[in-house]
């Protein structure tokens, strides 16, 4: 029989479970009775995995080509049922010029021209040594296609850094079938990538 306001998403009952050792069935099988849900139980990087969050970093740089536009995409796979959420976006012009960027997400189930594997990018050991998410770049014809939407258009000083996200609150959530895409708005420039991410796998009420 089953239970009042009874909680049927397994991913709080196992971070309690995990995080506690505990053993036997659900600890919080069910909500309260009243409105009386609080979780403020993160409390480090550390135990983002016993939350089921996988944590991964890299940066990526693509030369300069003359008559060609530079670009990078970040994309979720359709069938990866993976979420994605980016907490460090950090875009470089190194070539020591003025440099304007432009920041695109949406529908996207292409590659560019070169994929890149992403295997040792994980930041924790206990973390799959080949995330979900797929790298691609590309500095040759013809000009790379763009996601629909264009989010932030960024002009980099000479030899200087842009900080997409600064607080949770900028956090960017990748889910299956989107990309992210980033590219000088000229041809003939670098660009320079640092990311950081953390995936986890989508629970059935979150799945669209």
């Amino acid at each position: 029989m089953g239970r009042y306001n009874e909680v049927l998403a397994g991913r709080y009952n196992k971070l309690l479970t995990r995080l506690f050792s505990m053993k036997g069935p659900a600890p919080a099988p069910q909500l309260a009775g009243d409105i009386a849900a609080t979780i403020n139980f993160f409390n480090g990087v550390e135990n983002r995995f016993l939350e089921s969050w996988e944590r991964f970093g890299l940066v990526v740089g693509i030369a300069a080509v003359a008559a060609n536009t530079s670009a990078i995409r970040l994309r979720n796979p359709p069938t990866s049922n993976v979420l994605m959420v980016f907490e460090k976006l950090s875009l470089a012009s190194p070539t020591g010029v003025v440099e304007g960027i432009n920041c695109f997400n949406g529908p996207l189930t292409t590659d560019l021209a070169v994929v890149t594997a992403l295997t040792g990018s994980r930041f924790d050991a206990r973390t799959r040594p080949q995330p979900s998410l797929i790298l691609s770049s590309q500095n040759t014809t013809p000009a790379p296609a763009t996601p629909s939407n264009q989010f932030a258009n960024l002009q980099l000083l000479a030899s200087s850094n842009w900080e997409l996200i600064w607080d949770e609150n900028m956090e960017i959530p990748l889910l299956p079938g989107d990309a992210l895409q980033f590219q000088p708005q000229a041809v003939n420039l670098q660009i320079s990538l640092t990311f950081w991410w953390r995936e986890r796998f989508l629970e059935d009420s979150e799945r669209t």
